[in-house]
């Protein structure tokens, strides 16, 4: 990934996931890197996709949640999971 946001290392979350943006018209597909964090009383969720694949700049994307906010996504992405 060039001009990376992001740093990866060995405590990166997901370090290739499967990425979409989607827009009127387009689509553009790559892989991304993926983090959680916790800042300031925050759980923050990081995602940044190679832009060396996408029309897109480079940038990354954060979702910043309260503590019930993350409980809420962990439990629905569990729930997803299962029934893979």
């Amino acid at each position: 990934m060039p001009e990376r946001v992001l740093p990866v290392n060995a405590y990166t979350t997901l370090d290739l996931a499967a990425y979409e943006a989607e827009g009127h018209g387009w689509l553009d597909e790559s892989h991304a890197v993926v983090d959680v964090a916790t800042e300031d009383g925050q759980v923050i969720l990081e995602l940044e996709a190679d832009g060396a694949d996408t029309s897109l700049d480079a940038h990354a994307d954060r979702l910043r949640l309260d503590a019930d906010d993350a409980r809420t996504l962990a439990a629905a992405l569990d729930d997803a999971a299962e029934q893979l």
